[in-house]
């Protein structure tokens, strides 16, 4: 959920205290946005989350993301209705993506630096990370430690074997 931590954590570090932010930290965001539109899985739930940040404003997914989170509506138009000369797409819209997107990368080159320091190989997959199992644990608390530190006590690393 690395995406809807670092937009729950931009909104907070922009408009404060708001709802989206506020369900981020109490529950799943994909589940509550299966329940809120009544998806039948929570993979459909995520794209649709996609869709509801990342897309046009006026789109009918962008209106449902304002009517489950009105208060963050006013600053996201602005941003995606305001050129940013650090976003290369001459797409508009697509700044909120570009401003998740450069600060995921940033957080994991952060953890990429940190286990070539501690010598642990690893493959990147997307937001997660392929490693030997001796060094899951390890790995998982690197992580853990990063991601708290940029996105806050709700920031959790899953371990799949």
């Amino acid at each position: 959920q690395s995406q809807p931590l670092i937009l729950s954590k931009h909104l907070n570090d922009t408009i404060k205290d708001n709802s989206f932010s506020q369900v981020v930290h109490s529950m799943d965001i994909y589940t509550f946005i299966q329940n809120e539109l009544k998806l039948a899985t929570r993979d459909v739930a995520k794209i649709a989350l996609y869709r509801m940040i990342f897309g046009h404003t006026d789109s009918l997914m962008a209106k449902e993301f304002y009517k489950f989170f009105p208060d963050t509506l006013d600053y996201i138009v602005r941003l995606k209705s305001t050129k940013d000369n650090n976003n290369p797409s001459s797409k508009i819209h697509s700044n909120l993506a570009f401003k998740m997107q450069r600060k995921e990368t940033e957080i994991f080159r952060i953890v990429w630096d940190k286990l070539i320091v501690n010598r642990i190989p690893y493959i990147s997959i997307h937001d997660g990370m392929l490693v030997r199992a001796d060094d899951a644990e390890r790995v998982k608390n690197l992580m853990t430690n990063i991601l708290t530190r940029h996105l806050g006590s709700s920031a959790k690393v899953n371990i799949k074997m």
